[in-house]
């Protein structure tokens, strides 16, 4: 019985050890963010956890903000998908990046390979954009699991003009908080 005791909080410690080597990017976002729940309503859950990638994290305050100014509330931009997977897809960088590397003027591709206005990359600097919106980072290089990098930043970014279904009036965004870039 002893050996057992022994063998269970050897095994204990053991994968407790290896689960607090990295924080997942649902944690690392926040687990109840508006950003985790759009990545899980626009099904890229997969494709943010797969590492080797960055997240460009608008932070809670960036979503509220960009939804207000399309006429909707963080609820009903959540049911938008299509828009919604467009615009994050924009924020997934498809390397890993630091934030120091962000700041030079290099360009960062995206998993936003369709966009039909031809923006596809964002463009580092004091502000980051290369489409219709720029935001700068608030707080940079996170960790998560898989080498992915997550870096907060201060606005949504939105690659072309979209079309929200529920918006008022059926109305199109062309900007959001943070700037033009």
């Amino acid at each position: 019985m002893h050996r057992f005791a022994v063998s269970a909080v050897f095994f204990l410690a053991l994968t407790a050890g290896a689960h607090g080597k990295c924080t997942s990017v649902k944690n690392t976002v926040g687990k109840d963010s508006f950003l985790w729940k759009a990545i899980e309503a626009t099904g890229l859950v997969g494709a943010v956890t797969s590492g080797g990638i960055t997240l460009l994290a608008p932070t809670d305050a960036a979503l509220t903000d960009a939804a207000m100014l399309v006429g909707l509330s963080v609820e009903e931009l959540l049911g938008e998908t299509a828009a919604l997977t467009e615009i994050l897809k924009y924020h997934v960088l498809t390397s890993t990046v630091k934030a120091a590397d962000l700041a030079g003027d290099a360009s960062f591709p995206t998993a936003l390979t369709d966009a039909s206005c031809g923006v596809s990359e964002v463009t580092g600097g004091e502000m980051i954009g290369g489409g219709l919106t720029s935001a700068s980072v608030t707080a940079g290089d996170k960790e998560a699991c898989k080498g992915t990098i997550v870096h907060e930043i201060s606005a949504v970014l939105v690659a072309c003009p979209l079309q929200f279904a529920s918006a008022t009036g059926g109305s199109s965004s062309g900007s959001s908080s943070g700037g033009s870039g």
